[in-house]
């Protein structure tokens, strides 16, 4: 138990950007229905059902991009877009760099792309659910 309240305390802010990215991707879609098909989309739960299935999925597809980069694929576009140069003036080299991530990322053992999955599987159970209730 201990484990799962450490794994809470450190990524609460990462779950709640992230619940309320997903929000406010269902108040988008439900506002982007209602300006297409001219009827009243907050009343409707079918929207809400769509929205959260939405939301779900691109917070999933959110946790399985920040998989992806903690495996170090995109360390190339970050290598090109930070060029720093270390502490006696010199720019560091890919090489280096790629060294000194893999150091960073090891040395960090936390999961933090499972809240990103835990905020996801939310939307796309509240997303079920309301299926089976409308159906």
């Amino acid at each position: 138990m201990n484990k799962i309240s450490e794994f809470f305390a450190k990524n609460w802010l990462r779950m709640v950007i992230s619940l309320g990215i997903g929000i406010a991707i269902v108040c988008l879609y439900n506002i982007s229905y209602q300006n297409a098909d001219k009827v009243n989309t907050w009343i409707d739960p079918v929207y809400y059902r769509d929205g959260t299935f939405l939301a779900g999925m691109i917070v999933v597809f959110i946790g399985g991009l920040a998989i992806v980069a903690n495996f170090g694929i995109f360390d190339m576009f970050a290598f090109y877009f930070r060029r720093k140069k270390r502490e006696n003036g010199k720019k560091e080299n890919y090489g280096e760099y790629v060294e000194r991530r893999n150091v960073e990322r090891s040395s960090r053992k936390d999961l933090f792309f499972l809240s990103y999955f835990i905020v996801g599987a939310l939307f796309l159970i509240t997303s079920v659910i309301l299926y089976f209730v409308l159906m």
